[in-house]
């Protein structure tokens, strides 16, 4: 069985107590390139929850359409 790997991701949750960690998250992605997009954000009181789709390893990441062949 022979495959190829088209696009690849990550799906996240993740919970921040401040929005200053919110943002050096984000400010790292972007130092290292990984390619991500943001689904949902929640500001709460006390936490911030975001939901995050990321790059898996340096596998091409979707640009938002479907792609299928076969």
């Amino acid at each position: 069985m022979k495959k190829t790997i088209l696009c690849a991701w990550i799906g996240q949750i993740l919970i921040f107590p401040t929005l200053g960690d919110y943002q050096k998250y984000i400010a790292d992605l972007n130092q290292r390139s990984t390619r991500y997009e943001i689904v949902s954000e929640y500001n709460a009181t006390d936490e911030i929850r975001v939901r995050i789709r990321k790059q898996y390893n340096n596998n091409a990441f979707p640009d938002g359409k479907a792609e299928r062949k076969g």
